[in-house]
């Protein structure tokens, strides 16, 4: 089974209509700017050691779509 996620609306959401993660430290603050939304990072987790393929999308540029596998959960943990 493949859960995905779309980064825009759906991971990454406006803190004026939702409650959202923490802000990232200094300075990595600075370079994403982005509002992750409130437990989606346990949720993820959660997916992950069920044995589930995570995907994460998004359609951004024009030109191709871009997806990245997070089923390894020490992949998900370094990231978030």
């Amino acid at each position: 089974m493949i859960v995905s996620f779309d980064l825009d609306d759906t991971l990454f959401v406006s803190d004026k209509n939702f409650k959202t993660e923490s802000p990232l430290k200094f300075p990595m603050c600075i370079i994403y700017k982005e509002k992750l939304h409130a437990g989606k990072v346990a949720l993820m987790k959660y997916i992950c050691k069920q044995n589930v393929k995570l995907w994460i999308y998004t359609l951004r540029t024009v030109q191709s779509d871009i997806f990245v596998d997070y089923s390894d959960v020490t992949e998900l943990n370094r990231t978030m």
